[in-house]
């Protein structure tokens, strides 16, 4: 009996524990934006268009260094293949101009 009631308390305790465990809180990140009135200004253009790339820039998540090293020997292998099909195609068409032309 004793176990049986023990047990229904760690059961309730668990439950308790996992309702708030399970709960998700959304953190509010920043300020939602003001809407900017319509202007033919063109420093007050500029203005916006400055504050808005930086906005931009601050939402974006950066690789860190070994996923860019990761992508940069990643983007120099295929350009290498690439470079390499380009000179063979180049090296068949030539021998097959000069063999069409003579």
């Amino acid at each position: 009996s004793s176990t049986s009631k023990k047990s229904k308390k760690s059961e309730v305790k668990a439950s308790k524990l996992a309702a708030k465990t399970s709960k998700v809180e959304y953190k509010k990140t920043s300020k939602k934006p003001k809407e900017d009135k319509p202007t033919k200004n063109p420093l007050v253009m500029l203005g916006r268009y400055f504050r808005d790339s930086w906005r931009e820039l601050r939402q974006v998540r950066w690789p860190n260094t070994k996923t860019t090293i990761g992508m940069t020997i990643a983007v120099l292998i295929f350009t290498g293949i690439i470079t390499l099909f380009i000179v063979g195609l180049d090296i068949v068409f030539k021998a097959l101009f000069e063999q069409i032309l003579q």
